[in-house]
């Protein structure tokens, strides 16, 4: 009886449990592998779409390039003296062919005379007889005949702002290949010479797209095997963008072999695939076979998923949950000694996330944690809040003993966190709050701790904080100012613009000025900025002050002889979907054109590279305003991100590294570099917190395009700062 009733158990077993089992496992792996397909056919498809868009965008730029590269040398008034003259020849040859050739790889270059008839030529960098025009009349003439006829109408503007003058581009064919033909005109760069329209002499710039153009682009653009073909490909594992003139002709393809991304990953891993599916149903096989040892082993899964319960999955510390229970813990332990409860954050960790990526933080986050841990070892418990928040509860030490363990803290993170080959450095900022001085309930603990730590971020971040009744009453007056500044901007009451001038570095001539928020409370006379433009902030006043700054700015320049006025915004604004509109109001409504105003933002905005603030700085460049990245030095990865500089019109040096620029110190390699890069992409450079000659002198020998500080101007209200630019002349700065 007990071998019949082990024999029906085991078909039970087996026809109850283990074929349902294996059945559902034999679904699971093929429902597996039918999305698996889907997903790679779906991945191929995107990053096919996404090369697609690559390539389209390459081919856009390249008019934008030549015109850009040909500029570099017709937008010049030297060019224009020398063209009508003979003896002048080898100077064209030189800067007009050449240079192009040999600096930015353009493969031939003519020049017509206003009556469209050659006059110089050069292929590949030597010069030919002009006669070889002949070769490309066919394309160019049109391209030649369109822009004449535009220069005749008279002060044709640039379709691009960022062009100086003119110009007609198509692609075409040059000697039989392929090529990107861009006609410019010669022209005064600074206006001092008159040339009639449509009589100036014309250059133009022949690209290749055969040969070896496209291996190069396709290394810079990392896509594989990009080419040209005049026919196109029948082949489906190719993908294509045609080259089209003008006229809609497709001239040829640009072919490259895709990435598909899926397909190369599943044809890596469909061993693995097969293995896994193979070990999966005898993973099955041995789980039912040691059914009972998954439950011994089931107290030990207990208390995995308790610690997770109770621990950060990243830095394996307590979490915010535990943090509490354990804070409640100690100070309802009678018999507990004094101790404190520390808040930490990291600084600026948003904009470094938003910089370098979330992935980057991560490695952060978890390398803070373990530094922290190892200075409080055996001294605290180590717990993350949140985010780039941490605490701390310390037991049985002193005041004394505490601020040692908070510069011990600050202390590990001088050193830099290496990411890579990548040094990052990292800001800390604690704020305390003793126990029992401060309280013995744990919410008015963290309370009390959390205003240490926004006074630890006031004064400077990257320090320690502890409470005290005068952050209490702090505290309580910064809510009395924030009610008092939302009254005063009911009317604009008490708030004013002031403007700082800027002047050019060479001559000292003032050329600009700075809008400065300014507020005279009733009761306590001026308020500094630095204090009630964070709580404008805070309390997302800030709109509505910067709305008003922004106006009376416009208003002012209008009626000034300036070439820009700068405006601050704050991140806040950038980041609401109205302000674009805010800005094209304040502009029509003042008459301010929009390339007259500079709206300053800060290096952590300037990262902050997707989502609204992105939209709106593409839009407000797209309108004509210019953007100048104000405090440059200060922020997370600011040289890496300066090498993609297309969103920045100006660069704003911090006074910080300014005022050292005229000692024999690290700053003034620092500020000669920020000058040098700045150049190079064609991004001007103003250094503010100017103060003495001695760093006017350097500035202004290294090439720094404007100079701001209370060398030359404090801050003044609307009728000084009128009286001052209306008396602008070039200035003198005393040894």
């Amino acid at each position: 009886m007990t071998n019949d009733l082990r024999a029906y158990s085991g078909r039970r077993f087996f026809l109850l449990t283990a074929l349902p089992i294996f059945f559902t496992v034999a679904a699971l792996c093929l429902g597996a592998y039918l999305f698996l397909q889907w997903s790679v056919r779906t991945i191929d498809s995107a990053s096919v779409a996404r090369q697609e868009e690559r390539v389209a965008a390459v081919m856009g730029r390249l008019r934008t390039e030549i015109a850009h590269d040909q500029e570099s040398v017709t937008a010049w008034d030297d060019a224009v003296v020398a063209l009508p003259d003979p003896e002048r020849a080898d100077w064209v040859d030189l800067n007009l062919g050449i240079w192009l050739h040999d600096y930015f790889s353009h493969d031939a270059s003519y020049i017509v005379a206003p009556d469209d008839e050659p006059i110089y030529a050069a292929i590949d960098g030597r010069r030919i007889s002009p006669s070889h025009y002949e070769l490309i009349r066919a394309s160019a003439a049109p391209l030649v005949g369109r822009l004449r006829a535009e220069m005749k109408r008279g002060s044709p503007a640039a379709s691009d702002t960022k062009m100086l003058s003119p110009g007609a581009s198509d692609f075409g064919f040059d000697h039989g290949h392929p090529a990107l033909i861009s006609v410019k005109p010669i022209v005064s760069y600074t206006g001092k010479i008159f040339q009639t329209p449509g009589s100036e002499y014309l250059h133009i710039a022949v690209r290749r797209l055969d040969g070896d153009f496209f291996p190069r682009l396709a290394a810079i653009n990392r896509v594989d095997d990009l080419s040209f073909s005049t026919i196109r490909p029948a082949l489906p594992e190719l993908a294509f963008y045609p080259i089209l003139a003008n006229d809609g002709t497709t001239i040829g393809y640009v072919i490259w072999r895709p990435f598909r991304p899926g397909t190369e990953v599943l044809h890596s891993i469909a061993p693995v695939i097969a293995g896994i599916f193979a070990a999966l149903f005898s993973a099955v096989a041995g789980a039912l076979l040691l059914w009972h040892a998954r439950n011994r082993a089931s107290g030990l899964q207990e208390a995995r998923i308790h610690h997770l319960v109770h621990h950060d999955v990243l830095t394996d510390l307590p979490n915010r949950s535990e943090f509490h229970t354990r804070l409640d813990q100690v100070l309802a332990d009678p018999t507990s000694q004094e101790g404190a409860l520390l808040y930490l954050d990291l600084d600026h960790l948003k904009a470094f996330n938003a910089g370098r990526g979330h992935r980057a933080g991560d490695a952060v986050v978890r390398e803070t944690g373990r530094r922290i841990a190892e200075v409080a070892a055996n001294r605290a418990t180590v717990c993350r809040l949140d985010g780039d928040e941490f605490g701390l509860i310390a037991t049985g030490i002193g005041a004394a003993a505490i601020d040692a363990l908070c510069d011990e803290i600050l202390a590990a993170f001088r050193a830099p966190i290496a990411l890579g080959d990548d040094p990052v450095f990292v800001g800390i900022s604690i704020g305390v709050a003793r126990f029992p001085e401060h309280g013995v309930e744990s919410s008015e603990l963290f309370r009390k701790a959390d205003v240490a730590l926004h006074q630890a971020k006031d004064d400077g971040r990257g320090r320690a904080a502890t409470f005290n009744a005068a952050l209490g009453e702090m505290l309580l007056k910064r809510a009395e100012l924030e009610q008092d500044l939302r009254v005063a901007l009911r009317d604009f009451s008490g708030i004013s613009v002031h403007y700082q001038p800027i002047f050019r570095a060479t001559d000292r001539k003032l050329v600009a000025a700075e809008a400065l928020a300014r507020w005279q409370h009733p009761v306590h006379g001026w308020i500094s900025p630095a204090r009630f433009i964070p709580i404008a902030e805070s309390s997302n006043l800030i709109k509505r002050l910067g709305a008003h700054v922004l106006r009376v700015a416009c208003r002012a320049a209008a009626e000034w002889q300036l070439d820009s006025i700068a405006v601050n915004v704050s991140v806040i604004q950038l980041r609401d979907p109205a302000f674009v509109a805010t800005v094209r109001a304040a502009l029509e409504d003042e008459g301010l054109p929009p390339e007259r105003l500079e709206l300053e933002i800060t290096e952590s905005t300037w990262v902050e590279d997707t989502g609204q603030c992105a939209a709106n700085l593409v839009e407000l460049r797209e309108i004509g305003v210019c953007i100048a990245l104000d405090d440059f030095g200060t922020g997370y990865s600011t040289f890496g991100r300066l090498q993609d500089s297309r969103g920045v019109d100006r660069i704003k040096i911090d006074q910080s590294f300014v005022k050292g620029s005229g000692e024999a110190k690290g700053d003034k390699a620092i500020v000669r570099a920020i000058v040098d890069l700045a150049r190079a992409k064609g991004i001007r450079t103003t250094a503010e917190g100017v103060e003495t000659p001695e760093s006017a002198e350097f500035l202004t020998r290294i090439g720094c395009d404007e100079l701001q500080g209370y060398l030359f101007a404090r801050p003044m209200p609307h009728d000084e700062a009128a009286a001052m630019i209306r008396a602008s002349a070039p200035m003198v700065i005393p040894e």
